[in-house]
């Protein structure tokens, strides 16, 4: 068996046994295109990646969609994907209005769904490769065939770390980290049960105060999450979605969600141009291969 096919089944594995239903690309073809159309609808739906439970789900997003409705006097619902498999399903065939969730997401959708990327969190974001304080490794190279802990694709670091090793057969052995991604990463370098692992930089900091770890490899900055609406929404009341997402106003609604990914004190005003690029690193996931730019 191939390593890419080992990759692909250590990870596949890990997934199930966790619960999880990450799709990927099989070897017997490419998935035709899905795309979202355009619709007249009296409700739209809201919505993020399963990262967390339902319930934890609702106390984060069903207020923003709450003050959305309320704003612009349309029904708007905040509904939670039961599975990541799920997520990327309805995510393609256009069933999401709005969405927060990763740049790379963003991006794939604003250029190839018809979406525009709106608000965002405010800070950058870059990924760091890391190795214990006295590995001897020179370069992302000494990596190839050594074990490497990250959290599943399609999560954007996990993402960014394949596409620093192209070649499937130099690519280190994957170690899923399924629950508490970064810190479990960073624990997992730093105690030798993987030689590597990928992080957010600004997770690193806080977490590499007696400096257990070093950066061997680190990405470009890049813009952090984002709401992106879709192409059932008109540019009229997507131009008041945007407004009330990063209004004063919208403190209260969005409090929870600020809290949970050290956002600040609001949401800001984005753009597509700000993201392209980041779509490309889905080119080889199921479902958005076939479509991606290269």
């Amino acid at each position: 068996m191939s390593k890419a096919k080992v990759f692909t089944s250590v990870v596949a594995v890990a997934l199930i046994a966790a619960g999880g239903a990450y799709y990927y690309q099989s070897a017997e073809g490419k998935p035709a295109p899905v795309t979202a159309t355009t619709t007249t609808s009296n409700k739209f739906v809201f919505t993020a990646p399963p990262r967390e439970s339902a319930e934890r789900g609702e106390e984060l997003y069903a207020p923003i969609a709450a003050y959305l409705s309320k704003v612009t006097g349309t029904k708007i619902v905040y509904k939670h994907p039961a599975t990541w498999g799920l997520y990327r399903t309805e995510m393609l065939n256009g069933d999401y209005d709005i969405i927060f969730d990763g740049g790379h997401f963003a991006d794939y959708r604003a250029r190839k769904l018809g979406y525009h990327i709106v608000a965002k969190i405010p800070t950058l974001q870059q990924f760091a490769i890391i190795v214990r304080k006295d590995d001897k490794a020179s370069s992302v190279d000494d990596l190839v065939n050594q074990t490497f802990c990250s959290p599943p694709p399609p999560n954007q670091g996990a993402l960014h770390a394949l596409a620093v090793f192209k070649d499937p057969a130099r690519q280190p052995i994957t170690v899923p980290i399924t629950s508490k991604f970064w810190p479990t990463v960073y624990k997992g370098v730093a105690s030798g049960r993987c030689r590597g692992g990928i992080l957010i930089m600004a997770i690193l900091k806080k977490l590499n105060k007696d400096g257990a770890v070093r950066i061997l490899h680190k990405t470009p900055t890049q813009p952090n999450q984002a709401f992106s609406i879709g192409p059932r929404v008109s540019p009229e009341l997507r131009a008041k979605i945007a407004a009330a997402l990063i209004a004063p106003e919208a403190s209260v609604a969005t409090e929870a969600l600020r809290q949970r990914f050290k956002v600040g004190d609001s949401f800001v005003a984005a753009n597509d141009a700000e993201y392209v690029g980041l779509g490309d690193l889905l080119k080889n996931q199921f479902g958005f291969e076939s479509i991606a730019s290269n």
